[in-house]
């Protein structure tokens, strides 16, 4: 049994008071012990650091209870890091640990050996807010995020007195545990449908696709699968591809083109964009065959050039029309949507990848549909990884977004903007204050506020002080008022965040922001530029975003949560 390598070992079942980590390794395994009760000083960040200087493939507890919002923390984080969940039944993982074991990909434990208590729950739950069914609302959506069956939180609530350990039948009908696959521990994908599949460049590769599909339609949805495929892999495989099934001569948006002009067009633009991505997760597919078969779907693409360094990407309907009697192209189109122009960050492929990530997590609704966003997950991934970008860093910013590696090729530190490569020239005219009555009404209420920071002169960019109404623990709002026009201009994003802190100075168009985003409970340094157009109006373009932490985070100052 897979287990067998850890069944002989033990701990004391005391929880400790605060969380320790103790790597431990074996030929094909190397797990993560993490020991004692969930407590708020807690950061999960460090599990993360454990993580990527050990290796490991998945995590041990021995942990009697703590604070349940902790608890939750440190699943995401382990889910995040796409690790597995082990629990043997010679150590405790009592109460809040069993939130933080729901976050393995994977997820193994000994019969009994998780232990549930609703006491606990409720009282972690409901110590800064009363409303208990809200907070249990808020655990039941996590446990549905991790995969679990939500109906297990009632069943924990309910648990009183002495911690009753699950059994084996309670934690496969919940969900708790998953069936263990071979490959220790890497999440499962659809089979690819790629080129690879079908006969070598050069062969009759679509009439064996048409042999191997049995109905037309079938035929053409594949035919359509491996046409989006090739574009991905290398320039002369997808060149092959395209010899092999394209007719003679094709109608496309230019108009009627024979295969060797389209074959050439298609080498141009191969070599003009040669790092591309096309994601095998189609979408709004449709095939009909009558004479000829139509097959369409969507897809996402992204593109780079080589000399340029310009990127591209969005959505794209690509729709084929086939001749099943030759198994030849007869007709190509492309309709973009959400076609954009990316300047700082793959940021249409991040959006998607973190859709997927949401999406792969599910795993009690249709598992085809499921496996087809785990794959281009994956995709990305591998994507990302080919063009220098990482996920998480050890680094003084623990910046857990999507980034570009260091300088080595590794995931390494990434670094905090520097102020003065944003200069600004210091204003030394007449201040204009807002029209309060008038146009900037909506900032009446600060009036008194505001009139104290602009007598004491620019603070930000130049010509600008910036207004922060400090409101640690509410909604917040902050602004830049411009000295030569008296106009406010919000922060970005400043009136849906709390705890917000800015950080500025009068000789730099760069500015920090840290506040709690809401929706995820955690703590981003934000850092933006501000610019101006030819009609001399203000723009906020964003720099690098960091998460420093959860909400406890937010309480520190800017330049502790960067540099500590």
């Amino acid at each position: 049994m897979l287990w067998a390598v850890v069944a002989c070992l033990c701990w004391s079942s005391s929880a400790r008071a605060e969380i320790t980590y103790k790597v431990l390794k074996y030929p094909e395994l190397n797990y993560l012990l993490v020991s004692g009760a969930f407590a708020p000083s807690d950061n999960p960040d460090q599990l993360a650091l454990e993580v990527a200087a050990s290796g490991v493939n998945a995590v041990i507890f021995n942990s009697g209870g703590g604070a349940v919002d902790k608890a939750i923390e440190f699943g995401r984080t382990i889910r995040s890091l796409g690790l597995a969940t082990v629990h043997l039944d010679t150590i405790d993982c009592v109460a809040a640990c069993v939130f933080a074991f729901m976050g393995g990909v994977e997820r193994h434990a000994d019969d009994g050996s998780l232990a549930i208590h609703g006491g606990e729950l409720l009282a972690a739950t409901s110590s800064r807010n009363k409303r208990i069914n809200l907070r249990l609302e808020q655990v039941e959506t996590y446990v549905a995020e991790m995969g679990i069956d939500p109906a297990l939180v009632a069943v924990m609530a309910s648990t009183t007195g002495a911690p009753r350990g699950l059994t084996k039948s309670e934690m496969e009908k919940y969900r708790v545990i998953t069936p263990i696959t071979e490959n220790k521990y890497v999440v499962q994908t659809a089979p690819e449908t790629t080129s690879k599949n079908a006969e070598a460049p050069g062969s009759t590769v679509a009439p064996n696709i048409r042999a191997r599909s049995g109905t037309p339609e079938r035929w053409a949805y594949d035919t359509l699968l491996i046409y989006v495929d090739v574009l991905r892999e290398g320039s002369d495989e997808a060149l092959s591809f395209l010899i092999d099934t394209y007719a003679d001569k094709i109608k496309t948006s230019d108009g009627m083109l024979s295969k060797s002009d389209l074959v050439k067009k298609k080498y141009l633009s191969f070599k003009q964009w040669p790092i591309r991505f096309y994601s095998s997760n189609v979408r709004n597919k449709a095939v009909v065959c009558t004479v000829t078969c139509l097959a369409r779907a969507e897809f996402l693409w992204h593109l780079q050039n080589a000399e340029t360094d310009q990127v591209l990407s969005g959505f794209t309907t690509i729709i084929l029309t086939l001749d099943p009697k030759t198994g030849k192209i007869v007709e190509e189109s492309f309709r973009h949507r959400y076609e954009r122009e990316e300047k700082y960050n793959p940021s249409t492929l991040i959006e998607t990848w973190d859709i997927d990530s949401q999406v792969c997590a599910i795993t009690y609704a249709d598992q085809k549909e499921i496996l087809r966003f785990c794959e281009e997950k994956q995709q990305i991934e591998r994507f990302f990884a080919k063009t220098g970008w990482c996920y998480g860093t050890p680094g003084k910013a623990r910046n857990k977004l999507w980034h570009e590696c260091g300088a080595d090729g590794g995931n390494g530190e990434i670094k905090i903007p520097d102020s003065n490569d944003y200069p600004a020239a210091p204003y030394k005219g007449k201040s204009v204050l807002p029209d309060f009555k008038g146009r900037d009404r909506n900032i009446l209420s600060a009036e008194a506020v505001v009139r104290e920071a602009m007598r004491k002169g620019p603070n930000f960019g130049g010509h600008y002080t910036i207004v922060d109404l400090e409101c640690p623990d509410v909604w917040c709002s902050a602004f830049a008022v411009d000295h030569k026009t008296g106009k406010p201009t919000f922060l970005p994003g400043a009136k849906n965040q709390k705890r917000l802190r800015v950080a500025s100075a009068p000789t730099t168009r760069l500015v920090s922001m840290q506040s709690l985003y809401t929706d995820g409970d955690r703590c981003i340094i934000d850092f933006f530029e501000l610019g101006e157009d030819q009609k001399n109006k203000p723009g906020w373009t964003p720099i690098v975003s960091f998460d420093v932490g959860g909400s406890v985070a937010c309480k520190r100052p800017i330049i502790e949560n960067l540099t500590q």
